[in-house]
């Protein structure tokens, strides 16, 4: 007889990566983060433009007069005008930031002063008078010259038609690059208004931050746009960009009103670029709804010769030419960018050691459109693939463990800033729960607007604003390195004699490159009977080990934690309902499973643990275990289940940057390959040791010295399996020492709920609700408008419930939730608002 998942599996879709196209590490593509790896240039850098230097003056408003060339004309001339007011008492100088251009002169009350401009950097301006505080003035700087970029990403380019800036530089200290174009504080607490008037030739227009005033036909022929940014941002997100645009035009509804839409790009670009946007204005509801009103006074991505990447200029995006196909290939980009306008440019991070404050929410931006655009399963795949990106590659690539905060410097823009922390925010949406966490969210960054705030700011405010003290997870998951890892050490079941079971779980935590023990982690239980009905309990654990009591109306034949990836421990995996035989590629798993022979339906879950398995009881001579990783394969199996299992060792650490599988068995292979095998036992923790498991076959692919080949195992069993290799010289590394057994540290007892008991939450909801209870017979649910018109179906076996429920179909307003038996019982009517 078959069988039948009663829960909503996500079948994990790693999008496979096409190299004839860019690939996206948020801001930037693979090649430009490449062009990085070698961060020690960074370490010697100087960082120059400071913080502080906004503790003695603010700078109130530019008014930026410029004339920019092309390709051929690749200069910038005119002058700035910097409107500032003094913080202190006795200031008589102003030092401004102005990179590698020529400063013909500078006024102050329409009379010259005298400057100094160390390095072709800093301009020291000696001030007509000493200001007070409070007091107000204005210099004007003229200046001209061939404009400084990095060669990579940031500062100033010039295309063909085009001319451009790119405010955020990947090798330079400090990382802003609004000092390549005008004189400024390049900090990112200096939040100021712009004006801008650009000058070009007649057949070119400019596109700014703002709003577009008017434009001015000069007697030279050429044309002056003027444009006003109302709203004050920092300097690495004020932009210009020349060329022959045919802008297109849209006007979105938005909470505060009509929000104008610019995409800049040139007429042949114009119908693939809106192609290319069709999902922009859901996105711009999506972002609404979770985070807030959009404030400021326009949209705008600009299409430009830029394969680097993208930069989030406010209102007017610096976006990739590449990226306008007139495909959704780059739907992520556009998120992402669009994302940085609540996370980064309308909340700024106090400076560069707290980027994923920005760089981490836009990602974790990117999942979000996902999930209201395609659905719930878009976003868990997401995650699941930046996850294991995160676990795998980050700490290779970033020379080593990185806290999110404070990020080393020379890190900036590593992978780390980017995947494991958008990895982490996914985590802190468990803690929190859907409706704190967004409701919070929305109410910190409004609160926030045109400020800059720290780590420490956001975990007060949201600790304050939910209730939940959320110090323990800023510790373990922001402020440390690494990861923790869960897993079920061993459990027990004993029936209450009344058709119930108590079950006792141990679970235990082990470190991946984490400094500390993680506490108050809230963890999922998923229990399965034989029938594969599911029952679903959270506990919060902490420390090395955790006892949870529940009690459940079946006696599970499977068990595992964390089922749905609700938590971003160092554990990648896949399950999967297998109806047929043949290849079953578990990519998040680290495992291609092969069917021999199967006569019902079987349920398979395989783990691939990023931490050293448990060690061997009886040590084997010169045999020494894989210190990086294992697996665990469980399930619910036919007793006919037969399935071979290949399994990639690869312990090679090319000097390449690329997710090509490489790096993961490192430091076991130091011996030829002859001398690795398989490792298998067939429980956990105390309960059994490790083994030879001789029915394998070996593919060394041509070499048994290149460190990287496969296994296959010929039979394969639940239980763990890890590598081992003999080697009579080789000494591993200390490990932290396992206890044999779980202590029992915290104990959180589940209780059923009564009969017919359900419940719907989160009320209000956004994108989803779940209804939960037990159910004593099969029963039905309905969802009805306020018309009366049913506008949803479902049917519940009974048994206990877990029914989650998409709400993107309904739109908002009040929906009623009817839950009726067979017999057409009501057990529940519920109104549940959607928001």
């Amino acid at each position: 007889m078959q069988k039948f998942l009663l829960l909503t599996i996500v079948f994990i879709s790693f999008i496979k990566i096409s190299f004839a196209q860019p690939v996206m590490v948020g801001d930037f593509t693979e090649a430009t983060l490449n062009a990085i790896h070698n961060q020690q240039q960074l370490k010697s850098k100087v960082f120059r433009a400071t913080t502080e230097r906004s503790d003695t003056i603010d700078l109130l408003h530019f008014r930026i007069h410029l004339t920019v060339g092309d390709g051929t004309n690749q200069t910038i001339g005119g002058f700035a005008i910097v409107e500032f007011k003094s913080l202190m008492n006795n200031i008589n100088q102003l030092f401004l930031d102005l990179k590698k251009l020529n400063v013909d002169s500078i006024t102050q009350n329409n009379q010259q002063i005298l400057f100094t401009y160390a390095d072709s950097q800093i301009l020291k301006i000696d001030l007509l008078n000493a200001l007070m505080t409070g007091d107000s003035s204005a210099v004007t700087v003229y200046y001209h010259g061939h404009p400084f970029n990095d060669g990579t990403f940031g500062g100033v380019y010039f295309s063909g038609d085009f001319g451009f800036n790119v405010g955020m530089s990947l090798y330079e200290l400090p990382h802003n690059m609004g000092r390549t174009w005008h004189p400024c504080f390049d900090n990112f607490v200096e939040r100021a208004n712009y004006e801008f008037y650009i000058t070009a030739d007649s057949n070119r227009m400019a596109l700014c931050n703002g709003e577009l005033i008017d434009t001015s036909h000069n007697s030279d022929g050429t044309v002056t746009w003027h444009w006003n940014q109302n709203e004050t941002i920092p300097t690495f997100i004020t932009g210009f960009a020349v060329s022959k645009f045919a802008p297109v035009h849209w006007t979105f509804n938005g909470v505060n009103g009509a929000v104008p839409v610019t995409l800049g790009a040139l007429a042949s670009d114009t119908t693939n670029m809106k192609n290319s946007f069709v999902h922009l204005q859901d996105c711009f509801h999506n972002f609404e709804q979770h985070y807030g009103p959009y404030r400021f006074n326009k949209i705008g991505f600009n299409a430009l010769p830029f394969n680097w990447g993208a930069m989030e200029h406010a209102g007017s995006i610096v976006y990739p030419h590449f990226a306008i196909d007139g495909s959704l290939n780059y739907e992520d980009l556009m998120a992402h960018e669009f994302g940085h306008h609540w996370w980064g440019d309308l909340a700024t991070p106090h400076d560069a050691t707290e980027i994923w404050l920005k760089e981490g929410w836009a990602v974790f931006s990117e999942f979000l459109f996902y999930e209201g655009e395609y659905g719930e399963s878009k976003y868990k795949s997401a995650i699941a693939d930046n996850h294991e990106i995160a676990l795998h590659y980050d700490h290779v690539f970033d020379d080593g463990y990185q806290p999110l905060s404070p990020m080393p410097l020379y890190t900036t823009f590593g992978r780390t800033t980017y995947t494991k922390s958008a990895d982490i925010v996914h985590t802190l949406r468990t803690y929190m729960g859907d409706t704190l966490f967004f409701n919070c969210l929305k109410s910190f960054v409004q609160s926030q607007a045109f400020q800059n705030y720290t780590s420490a700011d956001l975990r007060d405010y949201l600790s304050t604003c939910s209730g939940i003290d959320l110090t323990n997870f800023f510790a373990d998951w922001v402020f440390a390195t690494g990861f923790p890892h869960f897993s079920i050490d061993n459990y027990t079941v004993t029936s209450n004699g009344n058709s119930t079971y108590h079950v006792i779980v141990s679970i235990r935590q082990k470190l991946d490159n984490a400094p500390h023990l993680y506490n108050g982690v809230p963890i999922e239980i998923t229990f399965m009977d034989s029938n594969w009905q599911p029952n679903t309990q959270t506990v919060t654990v902490g420390g090395p080990c955790s006892v949870a009591e529940f009690d459940i109306p079946f006696s599970p034949s499977f068990i595992c934690l964390d089922l749905n990836n609700k938590i971003s421990d160092a554990i990648t995996d896949h399950f999967e309902t297998i109806k047929t035989i043949g290849y079953h590629n578990f990519i998040l798993s680290k495992m291609n499973v092969n069917v021999v022979t199967l006569s019902d339906s079987a349920f398979l879950r395989i783990e691939h643990n990023f931490v050293c398995p448990d060690p061997l009881k009886t040590p084997i001579q010169h045999l020494h275990l894989s210190q990086e990783r294992y697996w665990k394969v469980d399930g619910i199996l036919p007793s006919d289940f037969d399935a071979k299992a290949t399994l990639i060792y690869n312990g090679t650490n090319p000097a390449a940057t690329s997710y090509n599988g490489a790096y993961l068995d490192r430091k076991l292979i130091t011996n030829t390959e002859d001398s690795l095998v398989v490792m298998y036992r067939s429980g956990s923790g105390s309960n059994s040791d490790w083994t030879i498991d001789s029915d394998v076959i070996f593919n060394y692919q041509g070499s048994h010295s290149d460190d990287k080949g496969s296994i296959t195992i010929n039979h394969l069993k639940k239980g763990e399996y890890t590598f081992a290799i003999y080697q009579s010289n080789k000494i591993d590394s200390v490990l932290t020492p396992i206890a044999d057994s779980c202590q029992s540290i915290v104990v959180v007892k589940n209780v059923l709920p009564f009969k017919n008991e359900f419940q719907v939450y989160p009320n209000p909801a956004q994108n989803i609700f779940t209804v939960t209870g037990f159910a004593e017979s099969d029963c039905i649910i309905e969802i009805y408008n306020l018309l009366g018109q049913r506008i949803y179906f479902s049917t519940l076996s009974k048994g206990f419930l877990n029914k989650s429920i998409e709400t993107k179909i309904f739109g908002e307003g009040i929906v009623v939730v009817k839950i009726s038996d067979r017999q057409k019982q009501l057990l529940l009517q519920k109104e549940v608002i959607i928001n």
